[in-house]
């Protein structure tokens, strides 16, 4: 998956087929323990992982951006 960032405070992502967050900050939501994130403090990337791709993880899977604006 895609890296999302620049100069965040948090980062959720959504899975658009049925606008599941699937993760917000550094906190997983959902029991799929294939879905991962991965974020270094200090640094701007949030890394969405899904491990043992399978056909039903196909779609649109997009980050929302939270900064200090």
């Amino acid at each position: 998956m895609k890296k999302c960032g620049s100069e965040v405070k948090r980062i959720s992502w959504i899975r658009r087929r049925d606008w599941h967050v699937l993760t917000s900050g550094v906190f997983t939501y959902t029991n799929d323990e294939r879905f991962s994130i991965t974020h270094r403090d200090g640094a701007d990337d949030w890394t969405l992982s899904i491990k043992y791709l399978q056909e039903r993880d196909n779609g649109t899977y997009e980050c929302h951006v939270s900064t200090d604006w």
